[in-house]
This record gives structure tokens, sequence and C-alpha cells, in this order.
């Protein structure tokens, strides 16, 4: 079974791992190496080396496709969800022996406005016949700076051994959970969190000096024990950011491939994490609920909102709970997101968002005393 990676990033959802099975009866894979370029375009200003990171998604989704007989040896891409459809790639197979090439001199007229890099790589197909069946899914795929990093990952049909990694936007990666020698053990359909309870938590950090960054959660199974800091150095503190000692993504995935890939899997989990310019301490007035539904709405929002930090939940009185929210997210995503939530309860259209002309308050009212919307 192929592993599956659901994504939702920036309003889209996509699904890894569809096409061709690289375990396929009768397909005879190639062992030679191939050539791809990756030209990416950046639609705002970015740092030189994640410009060169998202050219080399882009490249190596480039040879994997090739090697699949699907693309033409060039992929060019300019937004995170385009970078992201592309770091999807590797769950189906992984570039391997990469040897980044130096770009023409001098350079072409269509790339004059690109950031390209070109890469020769094998590549080498992830499954077989006995590989885990890998689903995973981010608890949150858009993130502020210090929102805490969660994959939930499960197996469908064998206990496997799983671990997760982050791969930054310099294109290093750093082991996160866990940071031993052995890998944690999933039984069948029991769905674990990664880091999980007890864990030390990690989080989001983009790169130093960029506004945001796009990088990814790696979750590899195997059916077979193996050991974590083989593949990648340990994060040592709280957020992955000591990058200058972090493995390089060639590096991960030649020792990737130095195991049994017939009993691999790897689900490629992107996300998009900012750095606020401030905190913003919000309030939040639920009327006409019961405390069940005033309970739930509050999990979700210090679960699942991008950018929480903490609240201070005042007592209900006559116009009902009142909550000090601090956030790092801008009051029309607040507004947005309320609005779902409120949808996602099955509480609207009786229930709704009505927020104060300031923008620093925010009525969820079932009522109709809030008034109308500004």
């Amino acid at each position: 079974m192929r592993a599956v990676a659901t994504v939702c990033l920036l309003g889209g959802c996509l699904l890894g791992g569809a096409g061709l099975a690289a375990s396929d009866p009768g397909k005879e894979w190639p062992s030679q190496a191939f050539e791809a370029t990756g030209r990416y375009q950046p639609s705002a200003p970015v740092d030189r080396r994640e410009a060169r990171f998202a050219a080399r998604i882009l490249a190596r989704a480039g040879v994997v496709d090739l090697a699949f007989g699907d693309g033409t040896g060039v992929s060019s891409g300019s937004t995170h969800a385009e970078l992201a459809a592309a770091m999807l790639r590797l769950n189906r197979a992984i570039p391997v022996d990469e040897i980044w090439l130096q770009a023409p001199d001098p350079v072409p007229s269509d790339d004059k406005d690109h950031v390209v890099q070109r890469v020769r790589a094998r590549v080498m197909p992830l499954g077989g016949e006995d590989p885990p069946g890998l689903q995973a899914e981010l608890t949150r795929s858009d993130l502020w700076a210090g929102d805490r990093l969660v994959a939930r990952v499960s197996v469908s049909d064998r206990p496997a051994y799983v671990a997760a990694f982050a791969w930054q936007a310099d294109d290093t990666v750093v082991a996160l959970a866990p940071t031993g020698a052995v890998a944690v053990q999933v039984l069948a359909g029991d769905p674990v969190l990664l880091p999980g309870a007890g864990a030390p938590e990690i989080s989001a950090v983009a790169m130093p000096g960029s506004d945001q960054s796009l990088e990814a959660i790696l979750i590899v199974a195997r059916t077979t024990p193996f050991a974590p800091d083989s593949l990648a150095v340990a994060v040592t503190g709280q957020e992955p950011s000591d990058r200058s000692s972090a493995t390089s993504m060639a590096n991960f995935l030649g020792a990737l491939a130095a195991g049994d890939l017939s009993r691999t899997a790897l689900a490629v989990l992107p996300y998009r994490v900012r750095s606020p310019a401030s905190e913003t301490t919000y309030t939040v007035v639920l009327t006409g609920f019961d405390p069940e539904t005033e309970d739930a709405i509050v999990e979700v929002m210090s679960e699942a909102f991008a950018g929480y930090r903490r609240h201070l939940r005042h007592p209900g009185g006559p116009s009902g709970l009142r909550l000090d929210y601090v956030s790092a997210a801008e009051a029309d995503a607040m507004d947005r997101w309320l609005t779902m939530l409120l949808r996602d309860l099955g509480l609207s259209p009786r229930a709704r968002v009505v927020v104060s002309p300031d923008r620093q308050t925010f009525y969820l009212d079932r009522t109709g005393a809030a008034g109308t919307r500004d």
C-alpha cells in the first residue's frame, strides 16, 4: 500500500501518493541517472537560500517525474502551493546520488527572472511487496512562528516503525521524534502523534530574516526497526533552528536509500510558517451557547487556530463567556476562522460572528443581540 499524505495548504488540499505505484508488477524500473531543471520565479522578495531551496524542490520533482515517464525535464513554480505539490513527488520515489550542476553561462533569457537549479540523480522507488500502509497528516499546515509542530500518523495493515523529521527551508533535515536509536512502533489502526505525549514540544520557526518559509515534516515508516539518528541529526532545542549542524537533504535521502526501500514508506507534509510582526490581544464574547458548546469552541480556538499564544477565560455573566485571546493572527483571519468554526460545529446560520469597528472584539452570537456585521 502506498503512503498517503493529506496536505491542506493556503486554502487547497493536496493528496500525495496518487499515480503509478513504483512496485507495479511488470514495470521495469530505470537504473540510469536523470537530469532535470527546477525554475523558481519568486512572487515576492525572498531569502537567497530559500529561493535555491524552492528551485531544488522543483528539480527533484522533475527527476522523479522523468523516472515515471511523466515529465519533460523542466519543472517550474512560483507559489507555495506549487512547491508543496512538487514536494509530494517524493512520496512516490526519491532521488539519490545527487549531483547539482552549474547553471549555464550566459543565462538563457527565459531564466533571467528565475532561480534555476539543475540536478542529475538516480531515482529509487519506495515500497514493493511489503511496504507499510502509512497515512499521515499535520494537525495544522499554516503556522506562525512558535506554533507547535505535530503530525498524526497511522498504519493500516501491520505494525510499523515510524519517525518524524523536519525538512527545512535551507534544504537540510533534522530528526524531530523520536531522537534516539529506535523508531516508534505503531500498531495497525492505532494512530499516534509525533512528537507524542511526554516528548519535548517542537515549535515551527521561519528562516532567520524571512517573513515566511515553506518547510515540511517527513514521516518515514518501515516494517523493520531502524534508527532515526542514522538518517539525520536530532533537533537540540525546542525549535529546529540549529541549521549549521543539520543533515543535508541529499545525505538524508542517501541514508534512507541505504535501507530496504521495499519495506519503506515516506509521507511528505508541507507547511508554511510565518514570523509575526506582533501579537494582538482580542476580546471574544460568546453569547447564547451552552457550556459544552463554549468548551468546544474554546478548545478549537486554542488547538487549531494558527498564531494562538494563550487565553484567559472570564466566567460568563449576562453577556456570556468572555475570552482575552492573544494571537499573532490578523483580525481578518480571526473573522474567517471563527465563521468557519461556527459552520463546522453546525451552529450557523443561527449563530454568527459580529466584529467591532476597531476589529479587536469578536461577538459569537446565538441570540441576535449583537446587531449586524460591519
